[in-house]
């Protein structure tokens, strides 16, 4: 006698979605990232997603300090020794060469599900001094905040010859200037 698969099999679905939690419990992504299948409420779905940024923002610095942070200094010190970057003392003085070393290594932003209330949290954040524009710009988008300023700088300068006013923030938004 053959085997009879029965296939579809009712069962399936339920088999699948419990092997994908198993997986997601394993590789540290909350079951409804890993389908992209977001049936719980918006803070269950927000809470996952918050969840996913948390370990992927470790797993980003594990890969800094393990990969990228020793590749480049290993490609910094070739590139000095063979003549091709001007470091004075690098070679010689491990104080320098500690500081010739310092880098910064940023990704994308998490994402966001109500981008405008997390602005508007961001400029409160700001505003209150609980962070900085410069933390707020790597959080939104992981962006360079100096890089923003500039870029204004030439928009808003090309909006005035062009004869229009400047940008100005949304109605209502935390964005808004307001008199101390």
């Amino acid at each position: 006698t053959s085997v009879t698969p029965g296939r579809p099999n009712s069962a399936f679905a339920p088999f699948f979605e419990a092997m994908m939690q198993q997986i997601g419990m394993a590789v540290d992504v909350p079951c409804e990232l890993l389908l992209k299948k977001f049936n719980a409420s918006f803070s269950a779905s927000r809470a996952a997603m918050l969840d996913m940024w948390l370990s992927t923002r470790i797993r980003r610095a594990d890969l800094v300090s393990d990969f990228c942070q020793p590749v480049y200094e290993a490609w910094l010190w070739r590139e000095i020794a063979n003549g091709r970057i001007k470091a004075p003392g690098f070679l010689r003085d491990p104080l320098l060469r500690w500081a010739f070393c310092q880098s910064e290594w940023h990704g994308d932003g998490p994402g966001s599900l109500k981008p405008v209330e997390e602005v508007d949290a961001a400029v409160k954040r700001i505003t209150a001094g609980l962070s900085t524009v410069k933390e707020e710009t790597l959080n939104v988008s992981g962006g360079d905040w100096k890089r923003n300023v500039e870029q204004r700088g030439v928009e808003e300068a090309a909006r005035k010859e062009a004869g229009l006013g400047p940008m100005a923030a949304p109605a209502g938004s935390a964005l808004q200037k307001t008199d101390p």
